[in-house]
């Protein structure tokens, strides 16, 4: 399956708010039917222009949610955050 076709399959959910104190955008692209299991979530911080993506799973509203891999970029562009998640995509599937 290709990257492209994954990545039609993925819900995405956004919101936009204040995480520890910090305006952000909070994109997760879930990679099956529960809102806890594997994900990846991407974190714009709006006060410094990096973008954060982690691939996670669990609950990420409480501490115990098991992070599997992160990279931060230093732009908002959303190409260089597409390529990240396609290569993630490709890994997973």
């Amino acid at each position: 399956m290709s990257a492209h076709n994954m990545m039609q399959k993925v819900k995405v959910i956004k919101h936009e708010g204040t995480w520890n104190d910090r305006p952000a955008i909070s994109v997760n692209y879930l990679l099956g039917k529960s809102r806890i299991g594997l994900r990846v979530n991407v974190m714009k911080w709006l006060d410094t222009g990096e973008t954060e993506i982690r691939l996670i799973e669990g609950d990420g509203r409480n501490a115990d949610f098991k992070v599997h891999k992160t990279l931060k970029i230093q732009t908002h562009d959303q190409q260089a955050v597409d390529a990240v998640l396609k290569e993630w995509f490709l890994e997973v599937f």
